[in-house]
Order: structure tokens, then C-alpha cells, then sequence
């Protein structure tokens, strides 16, 4: 009776014993910021950080394991989660600005990843010229090419590919060009013009250079 009331008084300390180094442990954790019942683990999203358009979608993946995983998007008005799975995700941009997607995983939501989707403007396509096409002969003297009223205070003209036509802009008026035609061939002309406000508006033409 003796020896078992040692055995049980020894038990009683032992569990004690643990159940102190427990708690004790328990409350390290939680006075760390990472309690031992509620770590939080993270998840690597691919690709981490994308960019695209207003009206564009981007590919997200994790590779996570895990079989419960939910996607969010931080402001779905800029883009949202059209359709997502537990290792993928599409996201689609609705306006311009920058968010932040997020995939939770675990039945206690303790699994987390994160990347960054930034949403530009569309690009504005560009106005044709007038004539969009303009038919030259090798023996023709200098032409002019001329964006009809409009307000801009610059227009960075350029060919491609160079060497069909010599391009000349006039200083004083940013909407003129003067070409002369070089070589047969034919070539696609760019002009990218910008207002006083910082607005800007592109214009695209062909030159075709003939023999006569």
C-alpha cells in the first residue's frame, strides 16, 4: 500500500511536472508574438509580383499541398479573383492601382501567401495618319505629312525600318513632317505627341517608296 502510494504520488509529481513545462512553453510563445497553438506559416506565391493592363488577367501560383485554400484580393475594385483553385488563382484588372493577393490555407487559416498586382491604363492605339498610306517614287522631292488641328506642344517622329525615308519635322509646328523618300521599300512612320497638360496621342501611317 506504501509502495503504492509512492508510485502514485511520483506519477502525480511527473505529470505535474510536464503540464508546468507546457504552460511554461505555451506562454513564451504567445509573449513572443508566434503562440505554439496559432503559428502562422507562410506560403510562396508565383510569380511574387505582376503587372498588367486594365482589362488583362494574371496566373498566380503556390504549389501549396494543402487541400483548403481560399483567394482574396485586398481591393477588388482595382482587380479580383475571377477563379481560383487550391495551387492557382486568375486575377483581373479593373482599374489602375496596385493590390495585394492573398491565399489562406489550413482549416485554421493559418497558411498564408502573398503577391502584388499592379494595374496600368490600356494603352491608347493609335490615330492613323492622313493619308494613312503614302505612296511616294523614289524621284519625288520632299513631301509633308501633317496632323490637322491639334494642340500639341511635341511629337517625336521615328521610322520603321529606317532608311526607305528621310523624316524632317518642322520646329514650329509639331504636327508637320517633311519626308523625302530614300530607298523602294516601305516602312511604318510613328509619331508620339504630347500636349501642354502632359496628354498624349499616337499616330501611325505607312510609307510605301516605289520606283517610277
Amino acid at each position: 500500500m506504501k509502495n503504492m502510494n509512492k508510485r502514485t504520488k511520483m506519477i502525480l509529481t511527473v505529470v505535474g511536472v510536464l503540464l508546468v513545462v507546457v504552460i511554461a512553453v505555451a506562454v513564451f510563445f504567445q509573449a513572443s508574438g508566434d503562440s505554439l497553438f496559432g503559428t502562422v506559416y507562410s506560403l510562396k506565391i508565383s510569380p511574387s509580383s505582376s503587372t498588367i493592363v486594365v482589362g488583362e488577367s494574371a496566373m498566380l501560383s503556390s504549389g501549396t499541398i494543402l487541400s483548403t485554400c481560399s483567394w482574396s484580393s485586398s481591393n477588388p475594385a482595382i482587380a479580383w479573383v475571377t477563379d481560383s483553385t487550391t495551387r492557382s488563382a486568375t486575377v483581373r484588372g479593373n482599374t489602375v492601382g496596385t493590390v495585394t493577393i492573398t491565399e489562406t490555407c489550413g482549416a485554421l487559416g493559418r497558411y498564408h501567401g502573398y503577391a502584388t498586382v499592379t494595374v496600368n491604363a490600356a494603352p491608347v492605339p493609335p490615330t492613323p495618319l492622313s493619308p494613312s498610306t503614302f505612296d511616294l517614287l523614289t524621284t519625288d522631292d520632299i513631301q509633308e505629312w501633317v496632323i490637322w488641328g491639334n494642340t500639341w506642344q511635341t511629337c517625336s517622329w521615328s521610322a520603321n525600318p529606317t532608311g526607305i525615308i528621310e523624316l524632317s519635322p518642322r520646329d514650329d509646328y509639331p504636327g508637320w513632317l517633311y519626308i523625302r523618300p530614300l530607298a523602294v521599300g516601305q516602312t511604318q512612320v510613328n509619331a508620339d505627341c504630347e500636349d501642354a497638360a502632359g496628354n498624349h496621342g499616337y499616330y501611325v501611317g505607312t510609307a510605301v517608296v516605289s520606283k517610277p
